[in-house]
């Protein structure tokens, strides 16, 4: 992890970047001339394993390639066994109506589980087996299905992030150690699918409900060890920023985080579990169940909320199906965002947000995210070196682009003008180039 941003998480103190003394001086102004916004690609480049930065281990990347910013449904649950279930145990289901809506929409990942029964939240047969009887192995037919539809989301860069088990399933009561069934079964799912570059897996949800941590350690020992070097495993637990079943060494590199609390408090939760990271993993913000039902603009300020804390946001109750496009186009504009700045190279500097800034990112003299939710005046972020500055701009709501070009800066807080076409939430990156 970058040195830079290890000393801020240090130095937060109390799970929050606190803010700098407000006698900052404010000692310069910027000369802005604008330019026709960027294109970008429209669909990102989906090859290459993704894995945890070695250099920053809170972002991800692809494997000798570009950064990943995921931002998408944290649902739905049950994607796996939507529709009538035929005689060979694969469904008629709607799986591929939900991929195509993503494809053409926004939203680069989705959250499923493979077995959802033996005191889970589904049905009995919501599991791969033949029969949906664990003595009888698991079922070809099931995971060719399964193969399918993963197939589609790879090549289309949609991040399979794929529970074990459902919140208190559990078919091998085998205390802290993985039986020789369990471990037929994880490394029979792992090597089916381990070619898939867009997948992570996640051992369960809510896991203290059903394991210890020493069973979910080793349950994340036997997936590497099935699996391409790399492969990033996650898990997941009740409401907290604590990662229980971390350790050092381990297998274990990515907290899914479920952070039940109200919008007003997500960017201070985020910020509490990236400090109590401290550099260590990465944490996705995989659910948060008081965003159940959320409307659009609710959503567009969780993700944003999130997201500038240093989480990676998937919005809870967001199935797929009845989410309305406009709302899954605000997945893609955060992500297209993300990819086309050097995000990775950040972390949260809160107390440099000055006039209508809300929050800020930064690898501070040289790159800068800044978001403001206030909609009033321009943006500003303290502490700028004197130097030459490009800015791209995004409406968070619309995707809108512009960018600013031969900024001049004399030092000190750095004040931008909301442009024409960047509305009342928008959010720009700033960095030096020269």
């Amino acid at each position: 992890m970058p040195e830079h941003n290890l000393r801020t998480l240090r130095a937060a103190g109390a799970g929050l970047v606190m803010a700098v003394t407000a006698a900052l001086a404010i000692a310069g102004t910027a000369a802005i001339t604008e330019d026709a916004p960027r294109s970008q690609k429209s669909r990102p480049n989906a090859s290459g394993l993704l894995v945890r930065d070695p250099q920053n281990p809170m972002w991800l990347r692809r494997q000798g390639g570009r950064h990943v910013f995921i931002s998408g449904p944290g649902d739905p649950e049950d994607f796996l066994y939507r529709g009538i279930r035929r005689a060979d145990g694969t469904r008629d289901g709607d799986q591929m109506e939900l991929i195509r809506k993503l494809i053409r929409h926004g939203g680069n990942c989705v959250y499923v589980q493979a077995i959802r029964s033996h005191g889970g939240d589904g049905k009995p047969d919501h599991n791969p087996f033949v029969g949906s009887n664990p003595a009888r192995g698991v079922s070809e037919a099931i995971l060719d299905q399964w193969e399918h539809w993963f197939e589609t989301m790879d090549r289309s860069g949609i991040v399979v992030v794929l529970f074990l088990y459902d919140d208190s399933a559990r078919v091998w009561n085998t205390g802290d150690r993985v039986g020789a069934d369990e471990r037929r079964f994880v490394e029979r799912l792992v090597r089916r699918f381990r070619h898939h570059d867009n997948l992570i897996w996640v051992i369960a949800e809510e896991a203290e409900e059903a394991y210890s941590v020493r069973r979910c350690q080793a349950i994340a020992d036997v997936i590497a060890a099935a699996d391409r070097p790399g492969r990033i495993v996650a898990n997941h637990h009740h409401s907290g920023i604590e990662f229980k079943s971390w350790a050092a060494g381990g297998r274990l590199s990515l907290f899914a985080m479920q952070l039940n609390v109200p919008l007003d408090q997500v960017h201070r939760g985020a910020l509490e579990a990236l400090e109590r990271a401290s550099g260590r993993y990465g944490i996705l913000y995989a659910e948060d169940t008081e965003m159940e039902g959320a409307d659009t603009e609710a959503a567009r300020r969780f993700l944003w909320a999130a997201a500038m804390a240093g989480a990676m946001p998937m919005l809870f109750g967001c199935d797929i199906a009845s989410t309305p496009p406009e709302l899954l186009r605000l997945f893609r504009i955060q992500q297209r965002f993300f990819e086309a700045t050097d995000f990775h190279t950040m972390a949260p500097h809160d107390e440099l947000a000055e006039y209508g800034t809300t929050w800020v990112l930064a690898y501070p003299g040289r790159s800068y995210i800044a978001c403001s939710e206030t909609g009033e005046g321009p943006i500003g972020i303290r502490s700028v070196p004197k130097g030459f500055y490009s800015a791209d701009w995004t409406d968070t709501a619309t995707g809108r682009r512009v960018a600013q070009r031969r900024i001049s800066h004399a030092g000190g807080t750095l004040r931008l003008k909301r442009p024409t076409g960047i509305g009342a939430s928008g959010v720009v990156w700033v960095r030096r180039v020269r």
